[in-house]
């Protein structure tokens, strides 16, 4: 899933989800950040609009391979946009979008049917 987030509003203005992680998908999710989105809150006959959308003063990633992909990279400097690169293996660096993913798998996955459990997994704080 790609998923951007203002951090001064954390409001969500894009969401995308790809089978497997690529430039295209990531850019195509990039773009979304500039669009009105009511269209698509309407057509899935959502209650409220998804107007948000605007500029981007620093886009903040993490070192997956669609954000350091020449493309992707390539895309963010054409736009005039600051791209950061936290280190791998330090989510705090990211701590909007990782609180983001944090909450949706306490809070929502467990509504979901037909989730699986991994039995063997390391839950960490």
């Amino acid at each position: 899933m790609y998923l951007a987030i203002d951090c001064a509003t954390k409001c969500v203005v894009s969401m995308r989800l790809a089978d497997n992680p690529n430039s295209d998908d990531a850019i195509r999710a990039l773009r979304q950040i500039f669009e009105d989105k009511t269209p698509l809150a309407q057509a899935a006959e959502c209650e409220s609009t998804w107007h948000h959308h605007g500029g981007i003063g620093t886009l903040v990633t993490d070192m997956g391979p669609a954000f350091v992909s020449d493309a992707f990279q390539a895309t963010v400097a054409s736009l005039g946009v600051t791209s950061h690169l936290p280190p791998a293996g330090i989510p705090w660096m990211r701590g909007h979008i990782e609180s983001f993913f944090r909450t949706l798998g306490h809070q929502l996955m467990p509504l979901l049917a037909g989730r699986t459990v991994n039995r063997h997994a390391k839950l960490t704080p």
